[in-house]
This record gives C-alpha cells, structure tokens and sequence, in this order.
C-alpha cells in the first residue's frame, strides 16, 4: 500500500467563521515496512505533506505482508474550532498494480492512541479513488487535543497507494479543498 497525505500548517489565530483550518503530517509515528516511492525507510512523512497533490511521491507497504502493515503520521496541530460540524479526512487510495489479490484497507484518525474514527475500504481500485470522510457530532466531540492527531493506515495484503489525503476542520460548515481534487 502507498499513502500520500495532504495537511497544511494551521494560522496562528483561530480561523474565522467559514474558513477552514488543515493539518498535513509532520513526522512518522510508525513506519514498520512502509517505505517512500523510492524505498526509503526514513522520513516517509516527507514525501507526504504537500499543499498540491502529487502523484510521484507517496508511502507505500510491502507488496504482500504476511501480517498487517501500518503506516501512522502524526499532524500538525490546529486550532479547536469550538463546533462539532465541518470535520473532514480525504485521502485518495490506489492499488499498486491491477489484478491480483482484493485489497482491503483500513484508515483511522487517531488522537494519541484513542481511535476517533475508522474507516474500511474494500476491493480498492488501481484507479485512484478520492475518498472525503466527514466525521460525526460525536466523534469530532471525542477531539479534546487537536496538537495530537494522527493518521492511521492498516494492510493486510500490500500493493495500495494512499495517494492524497486533507484533514480539514471547518469552524462553521464544510469546506471542499480544490487543490486536492
């Protein structure tokens, strides 16, 4: 599996009503036998946390693990937006090749090793799928520390890229990043 995140640094105030807020991965929390396009084992977060989708970069897992591979990059904080609407994950997820075994993935948002959120993708596609996740009332309420959040990648059977990926949080209503798309 590869992974390309996207998160961007926060301001230093609190966004206004209406503007959005982004957090693009700043370091490796774990990389196992995740590596970057170029199979490197350091720095994967690097070739992840552009403000513009690129393609020629990503992280990706063994072809085929023998148990499951995890890939976990901690964010840049942001700001508490005071409101429980607006929260969004977007990643795009590809297959390394077509054919071959089904894929399944799965994605959380982690806050420290609390789960916020999960999400499982099956039968992933060679073809990059953007995928936008908006959390629940009760999930962005489970937030209490926005300087901790994480992204969570799990495969059980490699060969995915993780191509793009936008937290967004909104301070009043979603917002759609352009440059992701």
């Amino acid at each position: 599996m590869s992974l390309l995140l996207l998160l961007q640094n926060p301001p230093s105030a609190p966004p206004p009503p209406g503007s959005s807020d982004k957090a693009r991965p700043i370091s490796d929390i774990t990389v196992g036998n995740w590596r970057t396009q170029n199979d490197d084992a350091v720095s994967l977060f690097g070739q992840i946390d552009e403000a513009v989708a690129d393609d020629g970069d990503f992280v990706k897992s063994p072809a085929s693990p023998a148990t499951i591979e995890t890939y976990e990059a901690l964010l840049s904080p942001v700001d508490d937006p005071l409101v429980a609407t607006g929260h969004v994950i977007r990643y795009r997820l590809k297959k390394n090749a077509g054919g071959g075994d089904a894929l399944s993935t799965r994605v959380r948002l982690m806050q420290g090793s609390t789960v916020i959120a999960t999400w499982v993708h099956s039968n992933v596609d060679e073809i990059p799928e953007i995928i936008a996740q908006t959390l629940s009332a009760s999930e962005a309420n489970a937030i209490s520390d926005y300087s901790n959040l994480r992204l969570r990648f799990d495969v059980a059977k490699g060969g995915v890229q993780v191509l793009a990926s936008d937290t967004t949080i909104a301070s009043d209503s979603l917002k759609v990043d352009e440059g992701l798309f």
